[in-house]
């Protein structure tokens, strides 16, 4: 299967994240802080307690992101290093866990290994007019 080809997603491991036009966060239609994200993000990615709301495994979490053309730069900007920062986070602590270790220390193949636990995947749509 190609990136291009469709294929099925489960909505269970599809995490909504939208900025609209006033620069509001929504996670999953709820109004947030970008401040809140990281952990929003961690939890759901995780799936601490074995929601059948959330991800099967880290390995199937979705983070569909999408913007509105007239969104800030400074938000999407926000948004998206706290979601880079939840995935460094998690991939850091699976490290300490199964290598005893801090990710930055580990060998190119164990960090590998931590990244296709956890791998860092986004959807991102392309940016929409007017999203209220």
């Amino acid at each position: 299967m190609t990136s291009s080809e469709p294929y099925e997603v489960n909505e269970r491991n599809v995490l909504n994240v939208l900025v609209n036009a006033k620069n509001d966060l929504l996670i999953e239609n709820e109004y947030a802080l970008v401040t809140n994200f990281r952990e929003w993000a961690k939890l759901f990615i995780s799936n601490p307690t074995s929601s059948i709301l959330m991800p099967e495994s880290p390995e199937n979490a979705i983070i569909s992101l999408e913007n509105d053309c007239s969104t800030s730069y400074e938000i999407y900007i926000g948004v998206y290093s706290e979601l880079k920062a939840a995935y460094s986070e998690l991939q850091d602590e699976e490290s300490r866990r199964v290598f005893n270790r801090p990710f930055s220390e580990l060998e190119k193949v164990k960090q590998r290994e931590v990244k296709n636990k956890i791998p860092l995947i986004i959807s991102e749509a392309k940016p929409s007019d007017h999203i209220q």
